[in-house]
């Protein structure tokens, strides 16, 4: 036993008339020791919570997103799409259409938005892997949606309530006198799954396919609101956002995840 432990041990084992201070060493060791395990607890815990908030994000957002710096939507054609393409760092991307939209089921109302998605969305987003009940969107199956479980409980709203359908509207575009009778162009859909994830994303997105988006808002065949791209490597997400947004110019907002979570990040 060296030195300092023989000291130690007989600093507090040894029997001596001042007994108050082997037990104020005792109380001071053992406040320590609680301390530090239950530092352990919470870092291990807040370690877990980041790893599963990040793992809801890979759900609601892409590693890079393309919207348009002025108006909600933009006409993509050939030259933007081979500048992506000829980025090797990215594996995949896909065509989106959103918009805010007004929701009604049963008499009951909510305001969302209608995300219009092509076929190979899940290959960049894992919203697939999310469903708490039925499937995703099928090309095979028309005017069928995927809802948020937030706006499941809000609307009452299952899968596939063939009575009633859910009614999905956006107000006619154009200045002047509107039709007070019909003032909405309008659209019925089927629900045929609800997903999970954050807070906010369960109560904001009615996926249907791009077609019925682009019908609901009357869009013209190549008008879009954003493009959302996987990296087949996502840590060099910065790098090639940068890239992007330097071959498509200050016509285009490029953003990464975590742009596009700032709050989250911080």
């Amino acid at each position: 036993m060296s030195f300092p432990y023989y000291i130690a041990k007989r600093y507090l084992f040894s029997k001596t008339s001042n007994n108050a201070i082997n037990i104020i060493t005792i109380i001071a060791s053992f406040g320590v020791i609680v301390g530090a395990l239950a530092l352990f607890i919470i870092l291990s815990g807040f370690s877990g919570l980041k790893t599963f908030s990040y793992s809801l994000l890979d759900v609601s957002d892409p590693d890079i997103k393309i919207t348009s710096v002025k108006g909600k939507s933009f006409l993509i054609d050939d030259t933007i799409q081979n500048k992506i393409i000829s980025n090797l760092e990215i594996s995949e991307y896909t065509k989106v259409i959103e918009e805010r939209v007004f929701l009604e089921y049963n008499e009951k109302t909510e305001i969302a938005y209608i995300k219009g998605v092509e076929e190979n969305y899940t290959n960049i987003s894992n919203i697939d892997s999310s469903l708490s009940v039925g499937s995703w969107l099928y090309k095979e199956f028309e005017n069928t949606a995927v809802i948020g479980r937030g706006i499941s409980n809000k609307l009452s709203l299952g899968i596939l309530n063939y009575g009633a359908p859910l009614k999905i509207m956006v107000p006619k575009p154009g200045k002047g006198f509107i039709n007070p009778r019909n003032p909405f162009y309008k659209i019925e859909t089927q629900i045929v799954g609800v997903y999970m994830g954050t807070e906010d994303f369960e109560n904001k997105f009615v996926f249907t396919s791009i077609d019925q988006a682009r019908a609901l808002l009357r869009f013209k065949e190549n008008q879009i609101s954003a493009i959302e791209i996987k990296l087949n490597d996502s840590n060099t997400a910065a790098n090639v956002a940068e890239s992007l947004s330097d071959a498509l110019g200050d016509a285009f907002k490029v953003q990464t995840k975590a742009q596009l979570n700032e709050v989250f990040t911080k």
